[in-house]
């Protein structure tokens, strides 16, 4: 025949080159060998090959590289970055729809939502001045930003009689904080931009600590909305190539534009580092404002230094702004606030509340609004010095607690990661076994059995978390789990290998300074930002180097696309494509294993509060209703629970109770790692109902109803499920659907869509539903 399946072809000719290949090297090897061939590693039996063969299957499609010997040791080398980033831009952007620009192929009506009106403000790290511009073209802001910015720098070298004497008086190296020998060569390091002297250094840290050239640029929620809107600009408009950091083609991290017009001697440009501060900071900026007291509002105050308090206190108030109603510019002309009916939002499915619009109506009439366009300025003025306030806390926290400048890296786990190397036995080890469950534990491990693992649901097409009662084969275990599993009944059938390994505290100094900063926190912006340092070093230490995927730009694009690695591509525009491109090699250069062995640690504490504590004291009159990653909903049929808590106080951190709580629940333990909390502080919950994962609902005396449904938006929950709801669809089996406004976006091209989702459902998935009745049992419940 003359057809040729390609796929089948490409795996035909696989195998032959592979089969020369092998050839070749046993031509050479000194001894018959099993051989492997995807990625030809040689074993000297068949049952290692086997035993090989069932990992190399499933991930290896790309060539692995471990650390050089040079560079295995994890250690702190960003020093440079312990200097504040001398100027950072804030910038923001409102944009107008426009209407529909071409007609809908899937039956979804779509506003295009363009022409966006942008807000730039400059922070000079040096001199203490603000720039700020608005403007409806993006690019000849960003470059005003980089002329600033070199204009700032080569400024004579200034040493004064003062330097020079701790220049020859001082033991240790300003940079490495490490002491100089009699060996060393000792010499003057200055900052580049300001002529500054900043201490005495080791020749090859001087060489090493390199003024930073490249300046931030701030949105809030880049990634998920402003990119959009500007990156084909950012790419086109001036020469410069444009390095992503990228999610997928269409999303990304960050990217930095080098802008080649301020080159200096022919070799160094500015760059244009656009970054998402909603990426340290995941909350709106209303609310992580609300988090500031007011003197901690510097650049706002700077700004609008002649308002009175009453005034001020208007800014920092959330106030609304109605984007579907100005469709076109010439609104923005209008010579009054649109009434409370036009600040309706598709997106909520709402007008806003009578209050937030009585404080349009007042910042309006405060402020001597004449247009539509002035109270957009205004509005768009306050973000970006909102923004700016919120992230100059964050940077000042950081340099206080940890020495270092947020604004260097991409993401706070970043930051984090470096902050955590800065501040610088016994044998563990790490099994995988295959573990058998014994039928008799299945009735006291039915709330809440061991070892969960990622598998499909029975009948069901993707893997999901599962808590099962089934036995586990190759199941990979930190060995302190291990003896709590065996403690509570497990047997270990077989064990298949063991990784040994020298274990000591060395993320303790660290999570003990952070703890001592959140309970030293002045206000709620701290102890939310200390917390967040504790728990995303953690998710730092899980980074699948796997996962990251390289995406180009247009230039070279022809090359790229004739790679072998070619994996997809993107048009944006005639001058704008990204291609996607497969890794053909992989560097293992994160510590994975301590991510491994501190959830394994975690999964301790819950266990042995559960299993060690509240069932053998409440024994059945105790059930587990909810449990997710770290907490756990109970039912508990008891006189008084919060006697049980203070006759066991060492178990709970109850330092958030209120001082005259109507139990007399002593307050102690404050943010001590590792103990229970009660989240609702003495409140008592009379229900809850819980349909699957992330999908519940519970009610509090006091307190509104608490609803969660997962990918429902918080506003159609709030406003059109009911806690009837939830119980209709629990006792009745049936699914309830909810229409929802949405923003999305395709090849940048951003559009507000409307769709219907399942809104409740009450088919749980990960467990099994008992027939006729809305309890659930594990899979492999005997």
């Amino acid at each position: 025949s003359n057809h040729i399946e390609p796929r089948r072809f490409l795996e035909d000719a696989s195998e032959i080159v592979l089969e020369r290949v092998q050839c070749i090297m046993q031509r050479y090897s000194m001894s018959t060998l099993s051989r492997r061939g995807l990625c030809l590693h040689y074993f000297d039996s068949s049952a290692k090959l086997e035993m090989h063969s069932e990992d190399c299957e499933k991930i290896n499609d790309y060539a692995i590289r471990l650390p050089s010997k040079d560079d295995k040791w994890l250690s702190f080398r960003n020093h440079c970055r312990k200097e504040r980033v001398p100027f950072v831009v804030y910038a923001d952007l409102e944009c107008v729809a426009t209407g529909l620009t071409r007609p809908p192929t899937d039956g979804v009506d779509r506003d295009v939502v363009n022409h966006p009106r942008i807000g730039i403000l400059g922070q000079n790290a040096y001199d203490a001045t603000t720039r700020r511009s608005e403007s409806l073209c993006l690019h000849p802001a960003f470059r005003a930003a980089a002329h600033t910015f070199r204009n700032s720098t080569h400024k004579p070298y200034h040493f004064t009689r003062n330097d020079w004497e701790k220049f020859n008086s001082v033991s240790h190296c300003h940079v490495c904080e490490k002491p100089f020998t009699s060996d060393d060569t000792r010499v003057r390091d200055h900052c580049h931009l300001v002529g500054r002297y900043r201490g005495p250094a080791h020749s090859n840290c001087n060489l090493n600590y390199r003024d930073s050239r490249c300046i931030p640029v701030v949105f809030h929620n880049l990634s998920g909305y402003d990119t959009h809107f500007i990156i084909k600009e950012i790419v086109t408009v001036y020469e410069g190539r444009v390095d992503l950091l990228p999610i997928t083609k269409e999303k990304y991290i960050s990217f930095t534009k080098h802008v080649d017009s301020t080159k200096i001697d022919q070799k160094n440009c500015m760059q244009l580092r656009f970054i998402d501060s909603y990426r340290f900071l995941a909350s709106s900026l209303y609310k992580l404002s609300s988090f500031l007291n007011n003197d901690k509002l510097l650049v706002l105050r700077r700004e609008f230094s002649h308002l009175s308090e009453e005034n001020f206190n208007l800014l920092t108030r959330k106030y609304v702004f109605r984007y579907e109603y100005i469709d076109c510019s010439e609104k923005l002309n209008e010579l009054r606030l649109p009434s409370r009916e036009l600040f309706y939002s598709s997106l909520t499915d709402s007008t806003v509340s009578e209050s937030h619009y009585a404080h349009a109506v007042n910042v309006w009439q405060r402020f001597s609004i004449l247009t539509l366009g002035e109270y957009s300025d205004l509005y768009l003025k306050t973000d970006v010095l909102l923004l700016a306030d919120v992230f100059e806390n964050l940077r000042d926290s950081c340099i206080a607690s940890y020495g270092l400048d947020p604004a260097y890296y991409y993401t706070l786990p970043g930051f984090i990661w470096d902050a955590m190397l800065k501040l610088d036995s016994q044998t563990g080890y790490i099994f995988e076994v295959d573990l058998e469950y014994p039928q008799h534990l299945h009735d006291a491990h039915i709330d809440l059995p061991f070892c969960p693992t990622r598998e499909k649901p029975p009948g069901k097409r993707d893997d999901k978390l599962l808590a099962t009662l089934c036995d586990k084969q190759r199941y990979v275990i930190h060995y302190r789990n291990l003896q709590q599993c065996t403690h509570h009944g497990l047997r270990i059938a077989k064990i298949h290998r063991i990784l040994q390994f020298a274990q000591f505290p060395s993320l303790r100094d660290y999570i003990e300074l952070n703890t001592k900063f959140r309970t030293m926190a002045k206000n709620d912006f701290e102890k939310n930002l200390y917390k967040l340092m504790n728990n995303a070093v953690f998710g730092k230490t899980m980074e699948n180097v796997r996962d990251l995927v390289d995406v180009e730009g247009r230039y070279g694009a022809e090359a790229m696309i004739a790679k072998p690695n070619f994996h997809s591509r993107s048009v944006f525009s005639e001058n704008l494509v990204a291609i996607e491109l497969r890794k053909l090699e992989v560097k293992f250069d994160k510590p994975i294993y301590v991510g491994m062995c501190i959830l394994d640690i975690s999964k301790t504490c819950l266990y042995e509060f559960h299993h060690e504590y509240m069932a053998p004291v409440f024994r059945e009159k105790c059930k587990i209703m909810y449990t997710d990653t770290d907490n756990l909903i109970y039912h508990v049929e008891c006189d008084d629970i919060y006697d049980m808590m203070k006759r066991d106080i060492n178990r709970f951190d109850t330092s958030d109770y209120a001082v005259d709580n109507a139990h007399s629940i002593p307050l102690t333990n404050k943010k001590v790692p590792g103990l229970m909390k009660d989240e609702k502080n003495g409140a008592i919950m009379t229900e809850f109902v819980r349909l699957r994962a992330k999908m519940y609902a519970l009610r509090v005396q006091g307190k509104k109803d608490a609803k969660k449904a997962k990918d429902v938006k918080s506003s159609v929950v709030a406003k059109s499920i009911t806690f009837e709801n939830y119980t209709c669809c629990l006792n009745d089996a049936i699914e309830m659907t909810r229409r929802q406004s949405c923003i999305r976006s395709k090849l940048h091209e951003v559009y507000p869509i409307s769709e219907t989702k399942i809104a409740l459902n009450p088919h749980d998935d990960k467990r099994y539903i008992v027939s006729g009745s809305t309890d659930t049992l594990p899979w492999g419940h005997y």
